[in-house]
């Protein structure tokens, strides 16, 4: 199958880019490692972990924050908060 996208130049220099940084040669490799990443994340929030980087010698981590992670993340909270509530597990059944 081919798909196809238009991109702003932009983009495509910061495609280009990070491509060059990682040694990626074609967009296909690209692609497979980004939707790697991405299945990956998906998997991890809606069990319930977020997505950071850890700085262990800092001890400190930064969260990733895209828009398709939070809004996974609100669904979860919210289907967690209905299974949890008394009250919503009787407006779930209805």
């Amino acid at each position: 199958m081919r798909i196809q996208l238009e991109l702003p130049e932009e983009k495509v220099r910061q495609l280009k880019g990070l491509m060059d940084e990682a040694g990626i040669k074609t967009y296909r490799e690209l692609f497979d490692n980004a939707l790697s990443l991405l299945n990956w994340s998906v998997r991890e929030v809606r069990a319930g972990c977020f997505i950071a980087s850890v700085d262990e010698v800092g001890r400190k981590y930064k969260e990733l924050i895209m828009p398709i992670l939070t809004s996974l993340s609100r669904r979860g909270a919210s289907i967690e908060s209905a299974d949890t509530n008394p009250q919503k597990k009787e407006e779930k059944k209805q």
